[in-house]
C-alpha cells in the first residue's frame, strides 16, 4: 500500500470520500478547497461542452 500513497497530502476513500493534510489547520483548509474546485471542474467538463459556461455562470 505505501508505493500507491507516495507523498500526496490528500486521499479520496472509496465509500467514505476525502481526507487531506497539511502542516496547518489553515494548509489542509485549503488543499480541501482545491480539491473541491478540482472536482467541480472535473464534472461540469465531463460531458456537453457546449452548455459549460451556463453550468459555471460565465
Amino acid at each position: 500500500m505505501d508505493e500507491r500513497i507516495g507523498s500526496g497530502d490528500g486521499f479520496v476513500l472509496k465509500n467514505h470520500g476525502p481526507i487531506i493534510g497539511g502542516k496547518t489547520i489553515m494548509d489542509a483548509f485549503y488543499g480541501i478547497e482545491e480539491l473541491e474546485e478540482s472536482a467541480k471542474m472535473a464534472w461540469y467538463l465531463r460531458k456537453e461542452p457546449d452548455d459549460v459556461y451556463d453550468r459555471i455562470g460565465k
